[in-house]
């Protein structure tokens, strides 16, 4: 017979339905079948000494009365096993219906465009990524200034790798985490999907600031970012998947972290206007191996925006 399974409630019901209903069935066959009990001769049971005699006596009483109730307890047995069965298979299906929708998206993603860069791309990124926050204009065939641009990559490819590295510490049992990533024409610093529930995701975009700051880069960039969210939007297609926003500004100098302070304010109300619900995080770049970056282990005063 089989056994029940405990793997899903609703599998377990299933399980036990048809446990119920095949007992109905082969319980009943299993007592008619034995009926030995009644196909002693009166001879035989004459020779029995008294006591023996007694118990088999005894025992076709019982064994009468069973008779005479297993067809009633039989059909109450499965009753309750096919109100189990037809229970858990209603229920089992509107689960199993979620389950292959989730299945089916996530291989309608895999088989789309959501692409890896590769390590030509992602120095142009973080190219593009200094200018912008920089505002410098495209490089010139200056070896002081290529050196200039090299060192900077390098160095922010450091900081992405740092808080890449640390999330995955953090949140790898929980998220499947990718970073540099690139879907359409956007590309995307880190990408986490929780992996027992696929339409819970988040998206981070990394800012690190060497040098001075401006609010209008700072704006230009969250305006980028807001269209990178409104792409990934249209590529998952699916109103039913949540995707958390973060922006990370990353500082190394304290004059650096006054000015991210003032100018988070006024950023947080341009946020407000629009249909974004972007998250700010300020981090120092000493802090990024030790810290709970986007707080979501453990709520602890913070510079995050909600």
């Amino acid at each position: 017979m089989e056994k029940p399974d405990f793997s899903d409630i609703y599998k377990f019901i299933v399980s036990l339905g048809i446990i119920l209903i095949g007992s109905a069935i082969i319980v009943p066959w299993l007592i008619l079948d034995n009926n030995s009990i009644f196909t002693i001769k009166i001879s035989d049971l004459n020779d029995l000494t008294p006591t023996a005699k007694n118990i088999i006596l005894k025992k076709q009483k019982i064994f009468d009365f069973i008779l005479t109730i297993i067809p009633y307890l039989s059909l109450i047995i499965f009753a309750i096993g096919s109100f189990l069965l037809t229970i858990g298979l209603i229920k089992w299906n509107k689960r199993q219906k979620i389950s292959d929708k989730i299945q089916d998206l996530e291989a309608k993603l895999k088989e789309r465009d959501l692409n890896p860069l590769s390590k030509e791309e992602e120095i142009k990124k973080v190219e593009k990524e200094i200018t912008e926050n920089e505002g410098l204009e495209p490089i010139e065939n200056n070896q002081t200034v290529q050196k200039e641009m090299f060192d900077k990559v390098n160095k922010y490819m450091q900081i992405e790798n740092s808080v890449f590295n640390i999330l995955k510490k953090d949140y790898g049992l929980i998220y499947e985490i990718k970073n540099n990533l690139k879907v359409y024409n956007h590309e995307y610093d880190i990408i986490m999907n929780e992996k027992n529930n696929f339409f819970n995701q988040i998206i981070i975009e990394i800012k690190y600031y060497s040098k001075d700051i401006r609010y209008t880069y700072l704006i230009q960039g969250i305006k980028g970012f807001m269209l990178a969210l409104e792409n990934y939007n249209q590529y998952l297609n699916n109103k039913n998947i949540f995707c958390k926003a973060y922006i990370l500004w990353i500082y190394s100098s304290e004059q650096q972290k006054y000015l991210l302070d003032k100018y988070k304010i006024n950023a947080i109300e341009e946020i407000k206007k629009t249909k974004y619900n972007i998250n700010i995080i300020i981090l120092n770049e000493k802090d990024i191996p030790s810290e709970d970056i986007l707080e979501l282990k453990s709520p602890k005063p913070s510079h995050n925006s909600q």
